[in-house]
């Protein structure tokens, strides 16, 4: 076979495909940079915006001091996250250590304290009913 159009002959297994994920965003950190990241004046906006956006018209689907995961956070996802649900306890994963790194730079110029960082991948994490709000972008 001279081409692998689908790279299944890379994948041998999960923890190889893991392998090779981190390798390239250690190197292609994603997404972007944005220009600026930005937070609601009204600390519980994006929670009652998030309710209404799945149909809950009472609120009560997701809490305002929510648990979330946001898995495969790259290095922005998790900072949108937390400033978007300031109130909200947060752990965000992702396979890539260098993506983390920024991450965690991010949150600390920013001042976010709620969120915690945690090198993992989607295909080990054995989370059974920790959350109640899990976002997972790409």
């Amino acid at each position: 076979m001279d081409k692998d159009e689908e790279n299944l002959i890379f994948g041998k297994s999960t923890a190889s495909v893991d392998s090779i994920n981190a390798k390239f965003y250690i190197r292609f950190q994603y997404p972007w940079p944005p220009r600026n990241f930005t937070k609601p004046t009204v600390p519980d906006f994006e929670t009652v915006m998030f309710n209404q956006r799945i149909g809950s018209w009472d609120h009560s689907i997701v809490a305002t001091e929510a648990r979330i995961w946001v898995a495969g956070c790259g290095k922005n996802q998790a900072v949108f996250t937390a400033l978007r649900f300031p109130q909200a306890n947060i752990l965000a994963t992702d396979i890539s250590v260098k993506s983390l790194e920024t991450t965690s730079k991010n949150a600390q110029a920013l001042g976010i304290s709620n969120l915690e960082l945690k090198e993992e991948s989607i295909n080990h994490a054995n989370y059974v009913e920790e959350f109640d709000c899990i976002f997972c972008t790409e």
